[in-house]
């Protein structure tokens, strides 16, 4: 009798610990759960898209489908309208706002690697502004920001005017050379259509932000 009297609060004590054990496993998974914006300043070029990324810590089995309890939902962070919407394994779009209709999407294949990833098509004035990603699935929830720039059509062609009518003064001058102002013409010119058409980086060709 005094035996099993003893035995009881260890047994209780027991217990308690087990679950002192799986509260902080709990605790610490949820702390675990990060959701990150890659760069959170996107440069978009005139009529041409934008991809805002935005990562959460993946599932374990990579190869495993798609769980139906996740949700990504991408906002505006100054009105809170929805740009995109996505649970229950699909897209959820007569919840977004009807400027963003048949212009975004997500990247289907990489949701189960942990990519949430907004492609925004046709980006305007309009577009530049806060969004807000948010992901909640069974691992927990989690928000990153990412700050979208617009640059407008003129952003390139104006300072390529202007370098080209300092280049031609020098030239008359006899300072520089033809065959130099060429060379320089051409690298300036090739590196402006290459980088005008990146999505996700700035471009480094004199880019003027409409506000």
């Amino acid at each position: 009798m005094v035996k099993s009297i003893l035995q009881r609060p260890l047994k209780g004590f027991e217990m308690s610990g087990w679950f002192f054990i799986l509260l902080i496993a709990a605790l610490s998974d949820i702390d675990a759960f990060e959701v990150q914006a890659p760069q959170p300043r996107v440069v978009a070029v005139y009529n041409q898209p934008a991809v805002l990324g935005c990562v959460f810590p993946p599932s374990l089995d990579l190869g495993s489908p798609l769980e139906e309890g996740l949700v990504v939902t991408w906002q505006r962070v100054e009105d809170l309208r929805v740009v995109h919407s996505f649970y229950y394994g699909t897209d959820q779009l007569a919840r977004q706002s009807g400027e963003y209709h048949n212009r975004t999407g997500l990247f289907h294949s990489q949701l189960s690697g942990g990519n949430a990833s907004l492609r925004l098509e046709s980006v305007g004035p309009g577009d530049q502004g806060r969004y807000l990603c948010s992901v909640n699935n069974m691992k927990g929830t989690g928000k990153a920001e990412v700050q979208l720039k617009y640059a407008g059509r003129f952003s390139f062609l104006l300072p390529s005017l202007f370098l080209l009518i300092l280049l031609m003064y020098f030239v008359q001058l006899s300072i520089i050379p033809w065959v130099f102002i060429l060379y320089l013409c051409s690298l300036f010119v090739s590196s402006c259509l290459v980088r005008s058409y990146q999505r996700v980086f700035p471009s480094p060709c004199f880019l003027i932000s409409v506000s």
